[in-house]
């Protein structure tokens, strides 16, 4: 998991997320797609502490497939009229698939 800085479109998000990028050992999965709930929140992780700007998902939780996600979330709270971060929080929850 982690603030890749980066949209669906960069080579960093294809090396995890694209299993032609990577070894064929790995396999990882990203949350916001394989949420058995699906997502919750917004689709954009960027807001420069202003507004959320659209189209702009670069915080990211993979996972390989010893886990289910259950669900996957962006957090858009705010407090006192203001974001406590340029980047949303991104949430998931998770277990392990022999559970």
């Amino acid at each position: 998991m982690g603030d890749l800085n980066v949209t669906e479109e960069n080579e960093a998000y294809t090396i995890f997320a694209d299993p032609d990028s990577r070894p064929s050992d790995l396999e990882l999965f990203d949350g916001f797609y394989h949420s058995k709930h699906g997502h919750y929140g917004p689709t954009s992780t960027w807001n420069a502490f202003r507004e959320i700007y659209p189209d702009r998902r670069i915080d990211y939780i993979f996972t390989d497939s010893a886990f289910t996600f259950l669900e996957h979330g962006i957090l858009a709270d705010i407090r006192d009229g203001h974001f406590p971060s340029d980047h949303l929080p991104v949430l998931a929850e998770i277990k392990f698939k022999n559970e």
